[in-house]
């Protein structure tokens, strides 16, 4: 089993922590770019260009994914070269150059903000898939230790940053994805071999099954672009309750009333952190409840108190928000989502390990299906203007989407058939069980057949069903089994089973504890 640990405390700190540090602050960069709905600087001054924004982002980002896929679909071979070290360099350089260029060259600035969000849009696609195919070949667990991490540098970055003038954070947020960039392209450490059947699970996904797992990425995007929806359409007012947490906090940082709600949703990114590791402690890597159990609903909660606000239930073009439930469920909202994302990676690790499809494929298209799904989202939410439909029932709307995309996912189990299971936790079992077996084997001298008579016994299986499998006579079965009960110093079967399962509990308690 790869020890998620690994790294922290090693002669291996240096290049461990440069690369957590360098995916937090991608994550913070995407965030800041993708996510935050007070990103686009003068938002509130025009309704028109904060539509106009979000738009021209998603849009840019989507047609990279596109692009990105197209390209490996063709090439094949070539998507390893396509996202090479020296392409990622290129990217950046064409990044740069969208920056400055325009600047240099005195554009104004109508024209100079369109390119930087076009820009920016395609550089975030792009490190997606790039950081993607870096860390996915180390494994679902590694990825889920490393992300855990980098949520949480990415908070306390984002804190830190959101401290200083405005000016100062945009010019420091610009450089983010060239520190982000330049961990990864530092990075000299090699994908570790794919891991035997016994330590992780392996599968064969479907297309079919792929594509349903997608269209529940693209649903989760789409409740995104809600909340971006809700942010240019939501007069955010100041709250007047005394013990209100937000009265407090908002002074702390040097940005309005409607900035700092939308830049609370930040502390979403720790509470996701927080939420992955209880959720692989009590779950391990049983993806179907990691993502549809515990992710989805979670989404799900975060729109029902956001609902729940008395100032979104008005059908009116702009509707008022107390801020207190909007806040609170946005938070909720956003640690699902990124909660979800890293699962939804560790997920596309363990698909990539089957070598049915590339890595590049599945962070391409998980990709592409979250931002396609925002993108859609918020178009859908703006033509709903057109309805007089309340904010609150949009949001119990994609509250309804998101739970019933997550009940229908986690009941099929013809889905989950199709990926092999893709329930790792049982047959991590199921290899543990073996393991438990052969140790008792060895520790108890059986010899090959009596180890293949004993596997078999503690399996439940009759002396009938020994006999046929093995082609050996059900009195040859009587013997291997009262030479093996000697062995043992049990007298039945069901004290075999259970001798297995005590060293089972042995094995589970030591790999849990080097978690």
């Amino acid at each position: 089993m790869v020890d998620m640990q690994r790294g922290l405390f090693t002669n291996t700190l240096r290049p461990a922590m440069l690369k957590r540090m360098g995916l937090g602050c991608f994550f913070c960069w995407l965030w800041t770019a993708m996510q935050n709905p007070t990103a686009p600087a003068g938002a509130r001054t025009s309704d028109s260009f904060y539509f106009t924004h979000w738009i021209i982002v998603l849009v840019s980002a989507v047609a990279t994914f596109a692009i990105i896929a197209a390209t490996e679909r063709l090439l094949k071979q070539g998507a390893t070269r396509l996202l090479s070290k020296r392409a990622t360099i290129i990217a950046l350089a064409a990044y740069a150059l969208s920056l400055g260029f325009p600047l240099l060259a005195g554009l104004s600035d109508d024209l100079r903000h369109p390119v930087a969000v076009i820009a920016t849009g395609a550089l975030s696609a792009w490190l997606f898939v790039r950081w993607g195919t870096s860390i996915g070949p180390n494994g679902p667990r590694e990825l889920i230790a490393l992300s855990s991490f980098a949520l949480m540098f990415a908070f306390i970055l984002a804190i830190a940053l959101y401290e200083l003038p405005a000016q100062i954070t945009q010019a420091i947020v610009a450089l983010l994805p060239f520190a982000s960039a330049a961990a990864l392209q530092s990075s000299n450490e090699k994908p570790r071999e794919a891991a035997s059947p016994d330590e992780e699970p392996t599968a064969t996904p479907a297309k079919r099954a792929s594509l349903k797992f997608f269209g529940t990425l693209l649903i989760q995007g789409m409740a995104f672009g809600l909340l971006h929806y809700l942010y240019g359409t939501v007069v955010l007012e100041k709250c007047d309750d005394p013990y209100c947490p937000l009265r407090h906090l908002q002074p702390l940082f040097p940005i309005s009333v409607e900035d700092f709600y939308g830049f609370v949703s930040i502390i979403g990114l720790a509470l996701a952190a927080v939420i992955i590791l209880i959720a692989i402690k009590a779950l391990r890597l049983n993806f179907r409840k990691l993502l549809y159990v515990v992710g989805f609903p979670l989404m799900a909660l975060g729109f029902l108190i956001i609902g729940s606000d008395a100032g979104l239930r008005a059908a009116e073009g702009v509707s008022h928000a107390s801020g207190l439930n909007f806040v609170y469920g946005e938070v909720i909202y956003v640690s699902g989502y990124y909660y979800v994302i890293v699962i939804a990676w560790a997920l596309c690790a363990h698909l990539g390990r089957t070598g049915k499809e590339s890595y590049a494929s599945t962070y391409t298209w998980s990709g592409l299906s979250l931002l396609g799904g925002q993108l859609i989202g918020f178009l859908l939410s703006a033509l709903t203007t057109l309805l007089e439909v309340s904010r609150s029932n949009l949001c119990f709307l994609t509250l309804f989407a998101l739970m019933l995309s997550s009940l229908l996912i986690v009941t099929n189990d013809t889905l989950w058939a199709e990926w092999g299971g893709v329930k790792p936790s049982e047959t991590e079992t199921m290899g543990t069980f073996r393991r438990a077996c052969a140790s008792i084997a060895d520790a108890h001298g059986l010899t090959p057949r009596e180890t293949e008579v004993f596997n078999l016994v503690v399996h439940g299986r009759s002396m009938a069903h020994i006999a046929e499998s093995l082609v050996i006579s059900r009195d040859t079965v009587k013997t291997h089994c009262r030479s093996i009960y000697h062995k043992l110093g049990i007298h039945s079967q069901q004290e075999a089973i259970s001798l297995v399962e005590a060293e089972m509990s042995i094995e589970r308690d030591q790999r849990v504890q080097g978690l």
